[in-house]
């Protein structure tokens, strides 16, 4: 009798720890797509055409001219967006908003033509603007 009470214990247990996991895996679920991809910062993408891109797309360091572009990644629940930067060595401005930038050319990821937030950084993740979305799939230049 004893050790049939305790069988059923530890039963109770388990299934306690079980259902008390899926709740967290749930709720942690829950919480990346709707809550934590709202705060994160917007990011509009497009195409470098013929090497000139938007003055917002570059971040000037004591080291140099950065090109902000965006890389897509497979996260834990699916796709996700991350800022990256490359140092490019070749600008030229062309007038008060645009530069041309050589290694932009050859750049096969979307360039992150603005981000919502200042500053930015290589590896910070962002959501796509609803227009950047239908762009993702379109090749570089067109």
């Amino acid at each position: 009798m004893k050790q049939e009470k305790r069988k059923r214990t530890k039963r109770m247990w388990v299934l306690g720890i079980g259902a008390l996991y899926f709740l967290i895996v749930a709720a942690a679920t829950v919480y990346s797509q709707t809550g934590y991809l709202q705060n994160l910062p917007v990011a509009v993408i497009g195409t470098a055409e013929q090497g000139v891109v938007p003055n917002s797309a570059l971040v000037q360091t004591p080291s140099g001219v950065l090109l902000n572009y965006v890389e897509q990644q497979d996260g834990p629940w699916g796709k996700q967006y991350v800022l990256r930067q490359k140092l490019v060595f070749h600008t030229q401005p062309v007038d008060e908003s645009h530069t041309f930038v050589s290694d932009a050319m050859d750049l096969e990821e979307p360039i992150a033509l603005f981000v919502s937030t200042e500053p930015v950084y290589d590896g910070m993740e962002v959501c796509l603007s609803e227009e950047s979305v239908e762009e993702w799939d379109a090749p570089i230049g067109n």
